[in-house]
């Protein structure tokens, strides 16, 4: 049991990757239009961080 529940963890991790890179494409060529949302978006992700 705990062996499907790991697969299915794991499937649900690689859609996941899937519909975050499908997300994040776009946001990746509409930062190179916009200079600022690229910084910000990475330090969204990336947490607190001292500027």
């Amino acid at each position: 049991m705990s062996s499907l529940s790991a697969s299915k963890m794991f499937v649900v991790g690689t859609v996941a990757a899937d519909i975050l890179s499908i997300t994040i494409n776009p946001l990746r060529l509409t930062s190179k239009l916009q200079p600022g949302s690229d910084q910000s978006r990475s330090t969204m992700l990336a947490g607190p961080t001292s500027h």
